[in-house]
């Protein structure tokens, strides 16, 4: 299979192009560096990306750009871009892209980022678990499904 990996660079997204590489073409989609580059906060980029990667049997989004911080400490800023590149980004990126297959993987904190941020790990699953879950969306024969991680494990 011909797979866009958007995020491929990050924790997750690197997870899933290991687990795919060896068995799938897997072009890597981010925002400075991979195959193809994409702002997922602009979705004239997005457009763009899909016009220069042509034809592929999967797309895989593990990307957007989001503080991490408590409630309170969160600017205005902050929010608007986690509302303009996480959330538009996704939704843009599935409604520029809905010729392909569409199942959503629901991941839960990932034990890499928890460690970075200081945080106990023990509620959260590894990025190469989680990637599981992303293999089956992609190689799977479901259609229109959310996929919970810790489901696939």
């Amino acid at each position: 299979m011909k797979i866009l990996l958007v995020g491929a660079s990050g924790t997750i997204g690197q997870a899933v192009e290991e687990n795919l590489k060896t068995n799938h073409e897997v072009i890597t989609a981010n925002y400075s560096k991979g195959d193809v580059q994409v702002d997922l906060g602009n979705p004239e980029s997005i457009s763009n990306m899909f016009k220069v990667i042509g034809k592929v049997d999967a797309v895989i989004s593990t990307a957007g750009v989001a503080a991490f911080a408590g409630f309170d400490d969160l600017t205005d800023s902050d929010y608007q871009t986690a509302l303009n590149n996480k959330l538009m980004g996704q939704v843009n990126l599935m409604r520029l892209g809905k010729d392909f297959r569409v199942n959503v993987v629901a991941p839960i904190f990932v034990k890499e980022t928890m460690a970075m941020m200081g945080m106990d790990t023990e509620s959260g699953i590894s990025a190469n678990d989680t990637a599981k879950a992303y293999i089956v969306a992609v190689t799977g024969d479901m259609h229109g499904q959310t996929l919970d991680a810790p489901d696939y494990l």
